[in-house]
């Protein structure tokens, strides 16, 4: 590296003491061309410039090896208090959604990934080497117990959402979970619970609402700018029969509810701002007991209605519709990441205006190929988590834990209005 001025003047005082004043009474210890400073001449302000003047004069005086060893030396320390003031996080899972993540915490500059865990070192070795993570576990308990991990993502399988919250809060690591944020009303229950009892950071990872789009849409709706609010339209599908296991099979928390319909119905939330009082669902199931399709109709209020469809079995049109007294929201595809909408104000049937707001797009670069359309917006939800444990936060204010408990018993009545399905951890 470069040794500047600062670095000379810093070490001087001890080049100074090792070489001069150990070796000023020993016959020959001094080259030829090398300034014999004299030992009263210990005052820094006239020593600093002398040793300045020998290094011009000539360099090889002053042991540069000396000087190159310190300024490493400061500069490592320095490197280890940047790493300390960043917010330290631990990925648990190696599958695709965690992958997703990683790469889009990479672009939050205040956060750094320390460690892995996987349930076999394989995964988590081979994670750890794709995305420059310095350590990697076997398995999900040694992850918890590493001291330098402050923060956990969980990017298991919905069935395992409960349990590996409980394990990273009892080792006093803050969460951020996968949505759905568990199975069932009990399980969010205790998992809310443990979180608040022990102080520590817990959010279910609805990203949809770290996006400037979604923030926007809310303050606008706050504003009054719609005025009342009247219906919220949404739909979210796809071929399910095209994807993995976990989106079909009852063991893996599969069905289009739990994997979507969160979705759809958190959105209603966030437009309503309060939680429904009348609930009617309609479902399609498959033959493994998991539901394909929902159509879902919501009251809010005299007057106030969500019609809400998702599926597992065609694609849709993945768009949103906000109608209030005074205008209309309408938002594109993919409406759970939205980059832009559309906003009409309506003053009269003959005085109406519309007005596209546009974002700019999340960093598509951070990744080479990313699991998921849209995943690049990961790096919002990132960066507002990251934002809540440096400000010490316990709940992120975009999406409340009360939020999330009242949304999983919306879907816990929808369930029991198709007559299903039934998971295991409904049993316990």
């Amino acid at each position: 590296g470069c040794i500047t001025m600062i670095d000379i003047f810093q070490y001087g005082k001890q080049w100074y003491q090792r070489r001069v004043r150990g070796n000023l009474r020993e016959k020959g210890a001094y080259k030829k061309g090398e300034v014999r400073i004299l030992r009263y001449l210990l005052n820094p302000y006239l020593l600093e410039p002398l040793l300045f003047f020998v290094y011009i004069i000539q360099p090889h005086s002053i042991p540069f090896s000396f000087l190159q060893t310190q300024a490493q030396s400061t500069n490592q320390t320095n490197k280890q208090q940047l790493m300390a003031a960043k917010v330290r996080w631990g990925i648990l899972s190696a599958g695709k959604i965690s992958q997703d993540f990683a790469y889009a915490l990479s672009g939050v500059e205040r956060a750094q990934i320390v460690a892995v865990g996987a349930r076999d070192v394989d995964s988590a070795k081979k994670f750890a080497s794709e995305h420059s993570i310095p350590k990697y576990y076997g398995s999900y308990e040694e992850l918890v117990k590493d001291p330098e991990v402050q923060v956990v993502y969980i990017g298991t399988i919905h069935p395992a959402h409960h349990e590996n919250t409980i394990l990273a809060l009892n080792h006093g690591k803050h969460v951020l979970c996968e949505k759905p944020l568990a199975m069932n009303e009990r399980q969010v229950k205790e998992m809310v619970e443990l979180a608040r009892s022990k102080g520590l950071f817990l959010m279910e990872a609805m990203w949809t609402r770290c996006f400037p789009a979604t923030r926007k849409i809310k303050e606008i709706i706050t504003s009054g700018a719609l005025g009342e609010i009247k219906q919220f339209t949404a739909d979210f599908g796809f071929i399910g029969a095209r994807g993995p296991a976990r989106l079909s099979e009852l063991e893996l928390g599969g069905g289009a509810l739990l994997d979507i319909g969160i979705y759809v119905v958190a959105f209603a939330f966030l437009v309503f701002g309060q939680k429904p009082s009348e609930i009617q669902a309609i479902g399609h199931f498959r033959p493994e007991g998991t539901d394909i399709s929902v159509a879902i109709n919501l009251g809010f209020g005299p007057g106030q209605f969500a019609q809400l469809f998702v599926t597992q079995e065609a694609y849709s049109s993945n768009t949103s519709k906000i109608v209030g007294t005074k205008g209309i929201i309408s938002i594109p595809a993919s409406f759970h990441t939205p980059r832009q909408f559309t906003i009409t104000e309506i003053a009269s049937p003959q005085n109406i205006t519309s007005k596209v707001e546009e974002f700019p797009e999340p960093p598509s670069h951070l990744a080479p190929k990313w699991n998921f359309k849209g995943g690049a917006g990961m790096i919002y939800e990132a960066e507002h988590v990251t934002e809540c444990i440096e400000k010490g936060l316990k709940e992120s204010p975009l999406f409340t834990l009360s939020e999330s408990l009242e949304i999983v018993k919306v879907q816990d009545k929808i369930r029991e209005l198709i007559g299903g399905p039934h998971y295991p951890a409904d049993q316990k």
